[in-house]
């Protein structure tokens, strides 16, 4: 069976296709065939299967239909089914194993990077049970990039704390923290591994984080993260540098954080500027404007 060529808009209608029951969004059930409603075939598949993750059909740990049982009740080829199996691999939905099939997986956890919260009490407001593995808590001298974000002399003493952050068993960041000693004296009292940091830091030493600063960058792990979080080398991870203040503007943390590549989304809310630019000069709008009087001020 040949594929169906995708135009630009059938690929986004698709996205806006309700599918928490693909029968009821005109997307038919195992042994009926895909629909030639001009919706390529993989793209129908993949949604009917997305659907089937995302209700439950199949849970984290199960396996998928195999390709030959899928292509059978669907219609299809091996081609439709391999592209759309492909698109939920890429998606961290499914993980495809050499001999052995196509097995559900836990989805990336969604975060957003514009606000700052605790790790700890986000993922107990969504019910997701997290587990923090203390690495390392001691104290030392800052490190050169703490030193500068901190705004503070090197090799001033520090809390350092490094830590692995799981959710439902599954590690997703290893987190590195520096936090000056005269800020907290006595912080290396309280338990990381149960504990939120930020609510130690706000109730305990009136250091509520209200604002920061975050770069982001991809990577590779080296060994020892790799281990920590328990994948391979060549798996990409992101790399966040966080400093966070207080609303007066004293830098208390500097973050280092190391993400597995599968196992977060990060998002950012945007929006666009309510002024308009001004048309760059020689521009079509710029010389529509001088012909009708208007020129740019």
């Amino acid at each position: 069976m040949n594929e169906q060529t995708e135009p630009a808009s059938v690929g986004r209608a698709a996205d806006a296709v309700a599918v928490d029951d693909p029968a009821a969004a005109g997307f038919p059930r195992p042994g009926s065939g895909l629909s030639q409603n001009g919706l390529p075939l993989y793209r129908q598949l993949y949604l009917i299967l997305r659907a089937g993750l995302d209700n439950g059909t199949w849970r984290v740990g199960d396996k998928l239909p195999t390709e030959n049982e899928l292509a059978r009740d669907y219609g299809c080829s091996l081609i439709t089914v391999r592209r759309a199996l492909g698109d939920l691999a890429r998606e961290h939905r499914v993980e495809r194993r050499a001999a052995k099939g196509t097995f559900a997986i836990e989805p990336p956890t969604a975060r957003s990077i514009d606000t700052i919260t605790s790790f700890t009490d986000e993922m107990k407001q969504r019910g997701i049970d997290l587990k923090n593995t203390v690495v390392r808590f001691d104290t030392r001298p800052a490190s050169p990039d703490a030193a500068r974000m901190l705004r503070v002399p090197e090799n001033s003493p520090v809390y350092f704390l490094e830590r692995v952050r799981s959710s439902d068993g599954r590690p997703m960041i290893l987190e590195a923290v520096e936090i000056p000693v005269h800020l907290a004296p006595g912080l290396d009292d309280f338990d990381p591994g149960t504990s939120s940091l930020y609510q130690r830091l706000a109730t305990v030493y009136g250091l509520d984080l209200t604002h920061g600063e975050e770069f982001i960058e991809p990577s590779l792990p080296d060994s020892r993260q790799a281990t920590l979080l328990g994948q391979a080398k060549t798996s990409p991870v992101l790399l966040l540098e966080l400093v966070a203040y207080t609303a007066d503007g004293t830098a208390v943390e500097y973050c280092r954080s190391v993400v597995r590549g599968d196992a977060a989304r990060y998002r950012v809310n945007v929006s666009r500027p309510t002024q308009r630019p001004s048309p760059l000069p020689g521009s079509a709008t710029d010389n529509s404007a001088k012909r009708s009087g208007k020129g740019s001020r």
